[in-house]
């Protein structure tokens, strides 16, 4: 019986922390209060490159818009610079939309404007007027 307790705390302390299945949401459901800070989540939508990107970090900021075309609500995707799986190329220091090269969880190399699946930990600064997700994954859509 102690073990049958153990296990089903350890259980629920797996789940509270969100490490198993993301929450899918959408950018109608995705400024929730409900959701936690670092809560795992999934959105669909497109890439786009952010106006402001710091050339020198580990991790560039893109957007991920509702719509094509930077159209509807968005949010900023915190993608790691790299050339494998579920990174971004690191960005030219002056750059436009054909810049933005991210490979997909199949190392697939998509652009801006391409139809994605992402999943990764949601943060939101102060009363969640600003937030972003540390991305995970990234999947490509077949459209």
């Amino acid at each position: 019986m102690k073990r049958f307790c153990v296990m089903a705390f350890i259980c629920i302390g797996i789940l509270s922390c969100n490490g198993g299945k993301p929450v899918d949401v959408t950018f109608d459901t995705l400024d929730d209060l409900s959701f936690t800070q670092g809560m795992r989540i999934s959105i669909e939508g497109y890439f786009a490159v952010s106006p402001t990107v710091s050339l020198r970090s580990k991790s560039i900021n893109a957007l991920l818009f509702e719509k094509p075309e930077s159209k509807g609500k968005s949010i900023t995707a915190n993608i790691r610079i790299g050339d494998g799986p579920n990174h971004a190329e690191k960005l030219p220091r002056y750059y436009t939309e054909a810049d933005l090269h991210i490979h997909t969880n199949k190392n697939e190399i998509i652009g801006a404007g391409r139809r994605v699946r992402i999943t990764g930990k949601r943060y939101c600064h102060g009363n969640g007027d600003s937030c972003y997700i540390m991305v995970e994954t990234v999947e490509k859509i077949r459209e």
